[in-house]
């Protein structure tokens, strides 16, 4: 974020260089004159020089608000995923074991010992 001096001073130098710049065109110009001829435009510069400048820093407060909620936000999003990804691994041991538990348990996946050895008996024979 510049200074308001900086701006300042830009502006002062650019209305000088006007100023030099119309006193060299015209031999019978003093200060007093450039002054009357010029002070609305030297007023109307430092208006919009002192606006911008105070228009900059508060767009520099809010872009730093901004990415200070965008850091937090990162940061919570980052703790909730590793929470989900530990979640889900844990219930994929969980369903991974069911599965097993399962096969292992005729009476929980089929009617009857029957089907579960014709089942056994497909099984082996597509392997």
């Amino acid at each position: 974020m510049s200074s308001p001096l900086i701006h300042l001073s830009q502006a002062i130098v650019a209305t000088t260089v006007v100023l030099m710049g119309g006193s060299l065109t015209e031999p019978n110009i003093d200060w007093i004159t450039a002054i009357e001829r010029f002070g609305l435009a030297i007023t109307l510069v430092i208006f919009f020089v002192v606006t911008s400048w105070l228009r900059e820093r508060r767009m520099a407060k809010r872009i730093d608000q901004l990415e200070k909620q965008v850091v937090s936000i990162s940061n919570k999003l980052a703790a909730q995923t590793e929470n989900t990804t530990a979640l889900i691994k844990k219930e994929n041991e969980l369903m991974q074991e069911a599965i097993r538990t399962l096969s292992l348990r005729p009476c929980f996946a089929f009617e009857s010992h029957e089907e579960f050895s014709k089942w056994m008996q497909w099984k082996k024979a597509n392997e």
